[in-house]
């Protein structure tokens, strides 16, 4: 596995952080702070860091965070949506969320989407069961509706790929939504559809089973199998022109040892932060990661300069 072992710019080791979000010049960083309350419950804060001299400032506090809350709140996400928006995304748990869109210069939020507690299908896909009658032939209302609610991707095309099982059969059917339904492939049923992407021209996609992950392309040719364990789950992170998989527990609050690879001429290269990886982001051109991983039962974090990597 190849070491990557360079200058580290900034080391966050206090509290406990997750969700370590690089701004696109790779100069600042976002990053949520987990707190436990006396009653035993969740709650957070969000931290904008400037890499350079360690300052940080509070972009969210923890009242600001637990606003829509009401019994706990925490972070399910970050994510730069330009070089001075970040969205951060907030959850109850049992009651619901909201993502809220935070003006990094002015620290206010500008915006904010509630999510109901009973919305099966995030807003982005609702376009899809709006139109079901395009994919009648596949899919009844109801099938369509877990399909849309149950790991759909939607793709850089506009279209959406998600899986089907009908009870009793022994083969899952994976298809493309967008004008009509298209079979992309059948599978055997012990492989479900995981995380899928469009890039560099070409449809990717992973299946799971309980001891492995495959990464194909459409045509089902096999790029690589990984083992995994029941309860990691593979994602894709897309970094200017390369392709990253990470496989990592899908339990965000449990200790991790999460892998990565950079797909490498059709073939998937191990990547070593860190054994215990939590999470990883990096810079837009790629000359800056951060990561976070698990030390003494939390989570710390280490931005490293990869610009001399050799």
């Amino acid at each position: 596995m190849l070491s990557v072992l360079l200058a580290v710019l900034l080391t966050l080791d206090r509290h406990d952080y997750v969700h370590p979000r690089l701004s696109p010049d790779g100069k600042q960083l976002v990053v949520a702070r987990v707190f436990e309350r006396p009653d035993g419950n969740e709650t957070t804060d969000v931290l904008l860091i400037d890499v350079a001299s360690g300052k940080s400032r509070e972009l969210l506090s923890r009242k600001e965070a637990e606003k829509h809350e009401v019994y706990e709140t925490y972070v399910t996400g970050l994510q730069w949506l330009s070089s001075d928006r970040v969205a951060v995304s907030l959850s109850d748990g049992d009651v619901g969320g909201v993502t809220l869109t935070v003006d990094t210069k002015r620290r206010r939020v500008v915006a904010e989407e509630i999510h109901e507690e009973d919305q099966l299908i995030p807003p982005d896909l609702a376009s899809f069961l709006a139109n079901a009658e395009r994919y009648a032939a596949e899919f009844d209302a109801e099938v369509l509706t877990s399909a849309l609610g149950g790991g759909a991707t939607r793709l850089a095309s506009g279209g959406v790929i998600v899986h089907r099982q009908l009870g009793g059969g022994e083969q899952t059917s994976i298809f493309i939504l967008d004008d009509d339904a298209q079979l992309v492939a059948t599978v055997p049923r012990e492989e479900e559809l995981g995380a899928a992407i469009e890039h560099d021209g070409r449809l990717l996609f992973t299946l799971n089973t309980d001891t492995s992950v495959r990464l194909v392309d459409r045509e089902l040719r096999t790029i690589a199998t990984m083992p995994r364990t029941r309860n990691e789950y593979a994602r894709f992170r897309v970094v200017g022109s390369k392709l990253y998989l990470f496989i990592r527990p899908g339990s965000t609050n449990e200790a991790a040892k999460g892998r990565v690879w950079e797909l490498v001429e059709d073939a998937l290269v191990p990547r070593h932060f860190d054994e215990n990886l939590d999470d990883f982001s990096f810079s837009a051109d790629g000359s800056r990661v951060a990561i976070s991983y698990w030390k003494n039962g939390r989570r710390a974090v280490r931005v490293t300069d990869l610009s001399d990597r050799r």
